[in-house]
């Protein structure tokens, strides 16, 4: 009896202005209009897709020149995507708020997510996309329709590495392909189980202290995190909270300016991000200014730095002081990260 199901094979689209180049299937803005997705973009801009689709899922690699992307609701069909930043930037515009992704951290979108996506630089994403069902046999389901992905990087890692893996590959035979599916299936579902675990929800006899640190990990970018929220996330009071962390020798507002600190460094140490400004950088940390980032750094370079760092360190900038947010030369920033190089940003 023959088998209805059909066969990996290899894509390439690109979407793009007239006269995009590279070869594969040419999809104009009408086109994706068409399918409820609206881009913008400067002269030359294009995304462009290359990967493997499976019978009901798809991993590919996704180039995006500076630009952004209006996603409506359905244009993803019953799909749930997940994207992995490899270089560049992505901003996600949904929810009433606004998710900085840099390299390292990830994403997803839902059917009904009706969102606004940018990349400020030329970007590259791992990207795959799964059937909705699949998280649903997995008891899955994300309670939001898209945001950032809060999973520990010791296994978001291993599943951006598999995922692109496979994009790059031929396409398998359908015996192997299948195996190659249910593996991507299993593996986005685990990640799904694992943002579920990091979201609001009573401690229930966890390490408090543990808890909160990993909660910080993977929302430190997230300029609404405040020990206050923290105390919320784990519904304990901010009391409890900040007792505990101080039976460590810690505070949590020092822990939040500390790995957002360490977060920075990082990224000034990257070359992908030579061109971005310090209050892009800032941003991305979940620093309110390049001013409040400087101080942060200066901080961490004292040998006895203070414990419990203002608010205005944690989110937002002091308005009352004189902090407006206004940027600085990088280079005053990278003094504190010594081994930083300065390049130029790889193009795609």
């Amino acid at each position: 009896m023959t088998s209805s199901r059909r066969a990996p094979d290899r894509f390439r689209v690109i979407a793009g202005a007239a006269g995009a180049a590279g070869g594969g299937r040419i999809w104009t803005a009408d086109d994706l209009a068409a399918k409820g997705l609206v881009l913008d973009g400067s002269d030359g801009w294009a995304i462009r897709a290359e990967g493997v689709r499976f019978e009901r899922s798809s991993a590919f690699r996704l180039a995006a020149h500076p630009g952004e992307v209006r996603v409506g609701a359905g244009s993803l069909g019953v799909g749930v995507l997940f994207g992995f930043v490899e270089r560049g930037m992505v901003s996600l515009h949904c929810g009433g708020g606004t998710e900085r992704l840099g390299p390292g951290q990830a994403f997803f979108l839902q059917p009904r997510a009706d969102l606004v996506v940018q990349w400020p630089l030329q970007t590259l994403l791992t990207v795959v996309k799964v059937p909705l069902s699949v998280l649903a046999d997995h008891g899955a389901v994300l309670p939001l329709e898209c945001g950032r992905l809060l999973a520990q990087r010791s296994i978001v890692g291993p599943v951006k590495d598999f995922v692109g893996a496979v994009s790059e590959t031929e396409a398998p035979e359908p015996s192997a392909g299948r195996r190659i599916e249910r593996l991507l299936e299993e593996m986005t579902a685990g990640l799904a189980l694992e943002h579920k675990a990091a979201l609001p929800c009573p401690h229930g006899g966890r390490d408090l202290y543990a808890a909160a640190v990993a909660l910080i990990e993977t929302r430190k970018g997230d300029r609404r995190l405040t020990p206050a929220s923290i105390a919320v996330s784990l519904n304990v009071s901010l009391r409890h909270l900040q007792r505990e962390f101080s039976q460590r020798g810690d505070a949590v507002a020092t822990a939040i300016r500390r790995l957002r600190t360490e977060y920075a460094r990082e990224l000034l140490r990257d070359p992908r991000f030579a061109a971005v400004t310090s209050s892009g950088i800032a941003e991305l940390a979940g620093f309110g200014s390049a001013k409040s980032l400087h101080r942060a750094l200066v901080d961490s370079m004292s040998d006895a730095p203070s414990r419990d760092a203002p608010s205005h360190d944690v989110s937002t900038p002091d308005v009352s002081s004189g902090e407006t947010g206004r940027d600085m030369p990088q280079d005053e920033l990278r003094q504190f990260s010594p081994e930083a190089p300065n390049q130029p940003q790889p193009s795609l």
